[in-house]
């Protein structure tokens, strides 16, 4: 079998990158293809692979990886005829299964929201196939559960909803981290010091939740006594609404979800 990989940005190398060895033993050949072959170069080389000279090589997968922008799958759509049998990887936010097998004349889709943290086995990875695709993607399903933790939705409709929380939150996270890295910084860490203890701050929150019986809410009041330090870094952050402003930017980038599908 030949796998394609249409696009081969930070999102594909998170979530690929881990299942090299996985791809080298179920495909004979890789193929893959970026405009301009540097993020197809290095994929290659992770993968054993070979650079794509033009997107036409890819016509030949039996398997293939849509990796690019959405704003370009109908560009991609136009130039690129697949074999009837073949089947689909889509990591394209907000693009829906049917619209994939309707451009592109295929049958077997397997949708996927990753995050980066699959890099480095962490993070959650949700997905979505038809119940008739399901058995198709069974040896992808086990090889990703394998890496990460994998989530499946039966409504396609919740990938879009949990996108901001699930996708895009390691973004926010790791904006959290650096504003608490750089704090640490003021106070006379090492930057390499303060992003490590930063960073372990939130592991540790994180593992406390994953362990414990109790909610986050009622952990968080555990550790706040009523006068105390946490108490007083949780009033601020209340009367400048942090939490608001996490809603309002989940919706905002649920609302791009919706402007993308257009």
């Amino acid at each position: 079998m030949r796998l394609g990989f249409v696009g081969a940005g930070n999102m594909a190398q998170a979530l690929f990158s881990p299942l090299n060895e996985f791809i080298k033993k179920t495909f004979q050949e890789v193929i893959i293809y970026t405009p301009t072959k540097t993020r197809a170069e290095v994929l290659a080389k992770e993968l054993s692979g070979k650079v794509a000279a033009d997107l036409n090589a890819i016509e030949v997968c039996d398997v293939v990886i849509l990796a690019h922008k959405p704003q370009q799958l109908n560009d991609v759509c136009s130039k690129l005829s697949l074999k009837k049998d073949a089947s689909i990887i889509s990591i394209l936010a907000s693009i829906e299964t049917e619209q994939i097998k309707r451009l592109f004349g295929v049958n077997q889709v397997l949708r996927l929201m990753p995050n980066t943290p699959a890099q480095v086995g962490e993070g959650v990875i949700t997905y979505f196939c038809q119940v008739s695709a399901r058995e198709h993607f069974t040896y992808w399903i086990n090889a990703f559960s394998e890496h990460s933790r994998l989530e499946e939705f039966v409504d396609e409709g919740m990938i879009d909803l949990t996108t901001p929380e699930l996708g895009s939150g390691p973004g926010i996270v790791l904006e959290m981290i650096r504003i608490f890295s750089e704090s640490l910084e003021k106070k006379g860490l090492s930057p390499k010091r303060a992003a490590e203890l930063s960073a372990a701050v939130f592991k540790g929150s994180g593992e406390l939740v994953l362990k414990s019986k109790d909610t986050p809410g009622e952990l968080r009041d555990k550790v706040t006594s009523k006068g105390g330090i946490t108490f007083e870094c949780l009033k601020v952050l209340g009367d400048n609404s942090l939490e608001k402003t996490l809603h309002q930017s989940f919706k905002a980038g649920h609302n791009r979800s919706i402007e993308l599908k257009k």
